[in-house]
């Protein structure tokens, strides 16, 4: 029944009678605890990335990286069933290793958090930890082989990390100069008369109208496109991790 609803029923009761298997409930309130643990440990460094990102237009990107790790998750959702509902036919001896791991990426997740929280920049250090607990509680819960199908959404939780707003600024300027000289080049190339000059420290092209009259381009950071090129990352990112 459970394979039936994963991999397609036209009964919309066997779908619902689908979600009574004992295997399929417990792994659901396992998933439950992990999304809470993650929440809860977290919710004070996810409020702030979260405000950072309606304020700032460099980190908007972040509001989105949940929707895609959900999508990325429901693209893997048949051989995630697969692996929650594999039996595991390990040796004795090596039965708890699995176990074992994920206390030591526990561990190692609060290492880092505690670590982080006394350096000038702790939110970086806590987010970095997260999916590193994520995956510690994987296997606890879970095992080796559902943490495997699940590594890249939680490697993608590394992009709530926002880049330093210097990085994004200083970035975005060398671009900003490159697009400039590069529009100007166009611009003489095509018989139109431009120079380059520095506006308050943001490069422009000055075009001469055909009423001689001037008229000033400013390229601003916001004009370079380094937001778009963090977007367009991320977004070449959610492809790759799809099988």
């Amino acid at each position: 029944m459970v394979r039936k609803f994963f991999w397609g029923s036209s009964s919309p009761l066997s779908k619902l009678e689908a979600f009574k298997a004992p295997g399929l409930r417990l792994a659901l309130l396992k998933f439950g605890v992990i999304v809470f643990a993650v929440v809860a440990v977290y919710f004070q460094d996810l409020g702030l990335v979260c405000a950072d990102a309606l304020q700032y237009e460099g980190y908007s990107y972040v509001l989105l990286i949940p929707l895609l790790i959900t999508y990325l998750l429901y693209r893997k959702r048949h051989m995630l069933v697969a692996a929650v509902l594999h039996e595991d036919k390990t040796h004795e001896s090596t039965k708890y290793l699995p176990t074992l791991a994920g206390f030591l990426l526990c561990l190692t997740a609060f290492t880092v958090y505690i670590f982080g929280s006394q350096t000038f920049s702790p939110l970086q250090y806590h987010l970095i930890s997260l999916p590193i607990f994520a995956a510690g509680l994987t296997l606890i819960l879970f095992n080796a082989i559902v943490l495997r199908q699940v590594i890249f959404p939680l490697v993608f939780l590394i992009f709530l990390t926002p880049p330093p707003v210097v990085f994004l600024n200083n970035l975005g300027s060398l671009l900003s100069v490159g697009s400039t000289e590069a529009a100007n080049a166009i611009a003489n190339f095509l018989g139109v008369q431009s120079w380059i000059s520095i506006e308050s420290g943001t490069p422009a092209i000055n075009l001469i109208r055909p009423d001689n009259q001037p008229l000033l381009l400013v390229v601003d950071v916001a004009c370079s496109g380094i937001y778009s090129l963090v977007g367009f990352v991320v977004y070449r990112q959610k492809y790759e991790g799809v099988d």
